[in-house]
């Protein structure tokens, strides 16, 4: 009951945390250092569960501390890092749970880009080699805004932040 009032839980998500008292206090040191409930119970229920299944072991056991996991959705949240990143990295911590998030992101060559400078120019050239496409848009297909923003990720082998992306596109597309 308390983490549905506090934590804003549904309640099938505060049974299955609160299930293990341990795992409760490991999701409540997560929370706390991230700020954002709802996101600790995420990774909480999704990956942190999943390895404690498919390892059937107990929270006690798990490699990675509470700070760490928060760090790395940290990363996540401040666009530093996409879905599939904070997945890889988090694996990646199983492995090496003594490594900070943030170093494994740089080693494995996962962080977004999500500076203007560097994703103008490769916005600039996808509008440059698809003229039918840019005229379609122009023309009211704006679906395809998918298309470009999936050639710039195709062309930043997937490390362009998207929401950028489709704001660098947008403007340019509606001058």
């Amino acid at each position: 009951k308390r983490f549905m009032d506090d934590f804003g839980m549904s309640e099938d998500d505060a049974v299955t945390i609160t299930d293990s008292r341990y795992l409760a206090d490991y999701f409540e040191e997560v929370a706390g250092h991230l700020g954002n409930p709802k996101a600790a119970s995420n990774i909480v229920l999704s990956e942190v569960l999943r390895v404690l299944n498919e390892k059937s072991i107990d929270i006690r056991q798990f490699p990675v501390s509470s700070q760490k996991v928060s760090d790395l959705v940290k990363l996540k949240e401040d666009d530093k890092i996409n879905s599939s990143a904070m997945q890889e990295i988090f694996n990646a911590l199983l492995d090496e749970p003594g490594k900070e998030p943030g170093d494994l992101a740089k080693e494995m060559n996962l962080i977004q880009v999500s500076d203007s400078s560097s994703l103008e120019p490769v916005v600039d050239k996808i509008i440059e080699e698809h003229p039918d496409e840019v005229q379609r848009y122009k023309d009211g297909k704006k679906q395809l805004m998918g298309f470009f923003v999936g050639q710039a990720m195709k062309a930043t082998k997937g490390k362009a932040n998207p929401k950028l992306v489709n704001k660098l596109i947008t403007e340019k597309l509606n001058d």
